[in-house]
């Protein structure tokens, strides 16, 4: 119920400011922690949502990066960093159908 309330909030503010947004996103909830089956299997979940724009979101990092240290949540940056970097994640990508983009692509009025 909250969530909904805030997210009617969220895009009446976004259509004042023609701002574009995603019709569907996952990522947030295993931030920091999608491997490449995890990453796959959330562009599958995206893909058969049947809506014309997804989000994908990932916090990929290199894992010699020393800016690390600073940060104790214990994310695999690399890790997703790798599986976003790997022909299997494209393959699946292309396969169901997706094209990449920004959100500069996207109409203004949202999707």
């Amino acid at each position: 119920m909250t969530v909904r309330r805030l997210a009617g909030r969220l895009e009446k503010q976004l259509r004042e400011r023609n701002w574009a947004w995603t019709a569907s996103a996952t990522g947030l909830d295993g931030a920091g922690s999608m491997g490449l089956s995890e990453m796959v299997a959330a562009v599958e979940r995206l893909a058969s949502s049947g809506t014309p724009s997804s989000e994908l979101a990932s916090h990929p990092g290199l894992p010699d990066d020393p800016e690390r240290v600073r940060y104790r949540w214990n994310y695999m940056w690399d890790v997703e960093y790798e599986a976003l970097c790997s022909e299997t994640i494209r393959v699946a990508i292309d396969e169901l159908g997706f094209r990449l983009g920004t959100f500069a692509d996207l109409p203004r009025a949202g999707l």
